[in-house]
């Protein structure tokens, strides 16, 4: 699930939403993974913008739980096309 809102014309909000569990029958199987982040987009220029964002995870190993992991991650961006 993703919402995003445009604040202005430059700048766009979101958050994203993100749940999955493995149905496959196989070493895998009933594995879960979660995300959620939120995020900013700016349009500094046509055809250059800049966004930020965060997210945090976690993955949960169903049979060995010594493979769980979880953790958070901010990732920012400057793009340009021409």
């Amino acid at each position: 699930l993703e919402l995003a809102y445009a604040a202005t014309p430059n700048l766009t909000l979101n958050t994203v939403y993100f749940t999955a569990k493995v149905e496959e029958s196989n070493a895998d199987k009933d594995d879960k993974y979660k995300w959620t982040g939120v995020g900013a987009k700016y349009t500094i220029a046509p055809g250059l913008w800049a966004s930020l964002s965060y997210k945090t995870f976690k993955y949960t190993d169903d049979s060995a739980k010594t493979g769980n992991n979880d953790g958070n991650a901010y990732r920012i961006r400057v793009h340009a096309s021409y």
